[in-house]
Order: C-alpha cells, then structure tokens, then sequence
C-alpha cells in the first residue's frame, strides 16, 4: 500500500478512472472510496519579483509591529 492508496482507500490508476473517484466539496478533497477529505490550496507560481515584494510588505509589517 503506497501513501496515496492510505489516503483514498484506492490504488492511483490512469487519469480518468483516479478522477472518477475523488471529489472536491467545499475546498475539500473528498475520496468517494473511504469518505476521508483533506484541506487543499491553490497553486501559485509567482515570479521572483513579486516574491520580493511579498517580502518587503512582510518584513515592513513586522518592523511595523503588525
């Protein structure tokens, strides 16, 4: 048993037959197999530039206090 099959309660198999059985319900992904859901994000691929930036506002509001 490989770690995806302890999660869904099913062995990963080609796209179509995988995707048959999961499900996303209210920002959950959710195995229709065991009923188990866990908690997804969302991928973001930001540049180098805007991680900068990110950092800057972050340690701007820390040296802030915020």
């Amino acid at each position: 048993m490989d770690w995806f099959e302890k999660l869904t309660g099913f062995r990963e198999s080609g796209y179509d037959v995988t995707r048959s059985q999961l499900e996303v319900v209210d920002g959950r992904l959710h195995s229709k197999v065991n009923g188990q859901s866990y908690a997804t994000g969302e991928l973001e691929t930001p540049s180098v530039k805007q991680l900068r930036q990110r950092a800057r506002k972050s340690l701007w509001a820390i040296s802030l206090g915020r």
